[in-house]
């Protein structure tokens, strides 16, 4: 009984990792765009934790305290909507992450896919009007039901229509331009992914592969004629790209296990998601790129494993033949 509960211990290490990344965004977020970003995160954390008791109710098991993923997806949800979204749509689209996503299937682990782009990829469908306006960086935010914000689209959304975004490179890379509010401080995130994999959170694999796939997309078939080398830095630096490689894609519950599988993993979902960014209704595509491909995770898994032992087996064939 107690190696068993150590072991559900360590596997909710990666989601204290992760959450401790995301409170520096929340913070960020915070300096750039006042109060309204801590009330919704915390909103969205409240609803995940009453989603948790209300399945072990529902299931009639005792409440887990030691699982935070909840509270993980929830912080990944909530970072990729905008400061001025209004409460509703975070409590609504929490209780569709928590409850259908990660609940329905089963509870930790057991989910076919990422709970949080299940449910961000659900809000954008019953809000698109609201989930892809963005408030101006710097500015404040009301506290009531209406941010009373004023609202404009995003870099990604400049690019998917063919404009030429007027964002200084600068502004770029730290954040000070409209869009979601936890997934523009690119150095931030890059900054955590070095540390995550450092702790041992996640490997480089998947993260690594995703992002050379997006940036060999941008310079093979960029979409405004500002340059290669200006191509690539709009792709990678505006939308979600950088934020779903450390947060949504290499997530380890629904990503392969196999170092190739999650190579092979990587650049598909990098494919995908530029395919989405191109010609998909949403300038952020990349959630509903996981949903389509988390199913071939174990899948690649399983294949990439068989692949292995086979050239296990013929190497020790011929080391007995020798």
């Amino acid at each position: 009984m107690a190696r068993k509960s150590i072991e559900l211990h360590e596997s909710f290490r990666p989601c204290r990792d992760y959450i401790i990344a995301m409170m520096g965004l929340t913070l960020m977020a915070s300096l750039f765009y006042g109060l309204r970003v801590i009330i919704l995160v915390a909103l969205s954390l409240v609803a995940a934790l009453v989603c948790d008791l209300l399945a072990s109710l529902l299931r009639k098991e005792p409440y887990v305290a030691s699982d935070i993923s909840s509270c993980m997806f929830a912080m990944v949800f909530t970072m990729l909507l905008p400061a001025s979204s209004r409460y509703e749509i975070v409590l609504v689209g929490t209780v569709v992450t928590i409850l259908i996503g990660k609940h329905a299937f089963g509870g930790y682990g057991a989910y076919p896919f990422n709970p949080a782009a299940f449910g961000f990829a659900f809000t954008s469908i019953c809000w698109p009007s609201d989930l892809y306006l963005y408030p101006q960086s710097s500015s404040r935010i009301g506290l009531g039901f209406d941010s009373g914000a004023t609202l404009q689209t995003a870099v990604a959304s400049a690019l998917k229509y063919g404009g030429i975004p007027t964002i200084d490179t600068a502004d770029l890379m730290i954040g000070n331009y409209p869009g979601p509010m936890g997934t523009t401080f690119c150095l931030i995130i890059l900054s955590s992914l070095v540390l995550l994999i450092a702790h041992g959170a996640m490997t480089w694999h998947i993260p690594v592969a995703y992002l050379l796939t997006c940036s060999a997309w941008a310079v093979l078939f960029p979409r405004i004629p500002v340059g290669l080398l200006y191509s690539l830095i709009y792709e990678l630096f505006s939308g979600a790209i950088i934020f779903a490689a450390v947060f949504i894609v290499a997530e380890p519950t629904t990503s392969p296990a196999n170092p190739t599988a999650k190579i092979l993993y990587g650049l598909l979902l990098g494919i995908g998601t530029m395919v989405f960014r191109t010609w998909g209704a949403f300038e952020m595509g990349v959630c509903f790129t996981v949903l389509l491909l988390n199913p071939m995770s174990s899948y690649l898994d399983r294949h990439m494993s068989r692949q292995a032992r086979r050239r296990q087996a013929k190497a020790k064939s011929r080391q007995r033949g020798e």
